[in-house]
This record gives structure tokens, C-alpha cells and sequence, in this order.
């Protein structure tokens, strides 16, 4: 249910980016340093509010954190190309804070950026998991040796 939430408060979101960096830039937007910064302060903070509502929700960190990382890593992005525009830029990505820190930035940074980051946290979910696992065999040893002692006795 919140991978599902999420997924459509990310398509709602880019859709609306999508309005204002394609429809209105049609019918004659300037671009403003001004309107812009509180636009992308406005937008952060929709995500942010999704992600801490599903949170609240699920009281699920492992999601959380991968909510999280999605936004971080801007993959919502991707899916404004990928999806809104039809087609990813075939020029540097300039309006990204990757390319002002490390002086360039395309599709493809942004695809291993995001594939690399995203897969990580799923991995170490996993890792989780098997370390949860591990333990409780070892517990099921300790009580079984346990067992057979006291029965010995």
C-alpha cells in the first residue's frame, strides 16, 4: 500500500513539474532565480511530507529509507523524463546539484547515480534479513543443545 501511495504521489509530482518546466515555459514563464528557489523548496517539502506520512503509516524504516534515498538521489527525474517528456536529455544536467559539485552531470550519472543507490539499500534490507536469520538458527543450536543436555541428565 505505501510503495503504491508513493508511486503515485511521485507520478503526481513530477506531473506538475512537468507543467511548469514544459506548459508554462510554453505560454511564455521566464525563467526566475527567485520563484524557482521557493518552487524547489515547496517541491522537497511535498516529498517530504509523503515520505513522513508513510512513515507514520507503516512505521516502516526500511521503506522510509528508501523513500529517502529515492529523493536524495533525484531518481524522480528519471521518472519526469522517462515518462513526461518522452525521452531523457541528451546534454548535461545542469540544473543539478551534482553537476555545480562535481562540474558535469547526464543521463547516465543520474541512472548509475540512482541504480547504485537504490539496489544498496535494497542489499543491505536483504543482508538484514539474513543476519536475522543466521541468529535465530544459532538460538535454535544453543536450545537444542541445551535440550538434549537436560534430557541427558
Amino acid at each position: 500500500m505505501a510503495i503504491g501511495l508513493f508511486s503515485f504521489s511521485v507520478l503526481l509530482l513530477t506531473r506538475l513539474d512537468f507543467i511548469i518546466n514544459n506548459v508554462l515555459y510554453n505560454f511564455g514563464l521566464n525563467f526566475s532565480e527567485t520563484w524557482h528557489q521557493e518552487y524547489s523548496i515547496l517541491y522537497f517539502l511535498a516529498y517530504q511530507l509523503v515520505i513522513f506520512t508513510l512513515l507514520a503509516y507503516t512505521k516502516s524504516l526500511k521503506l522510509f529509507t528508501f523513500f529517502q534515498v529515492f529523493i536524495l538521489t533525484s531518481t524522480q527525474d528519471l521518472v519526469y523524463f522517462g515518462l513526461w517528456e518522452g525521452s531523457f536529455p541528451s546534454h548535461e544536467w545542469t540544473w543539478m546539484t551534482y553537476y555545480r559539485f562535481f562540474g558535469f552531470w547526464d543521463t547516465t550519472s543520474q541512472i548509475l547515480l540512482s541504480v547504485s543507490s537504490l539496489s544498496s539499500v535494497m542489499v543491505l534490507f536483504r543482508f538484514d534479513r539474513v543476519q536475522v536469520w543466521i541468529q535465530s538458527i544459532s538460538l535454535a543450536k544453543h536450545l537444542s543443545r541445551k535440550d538434549v543436555k537436560s534430557l541427558q541428565q
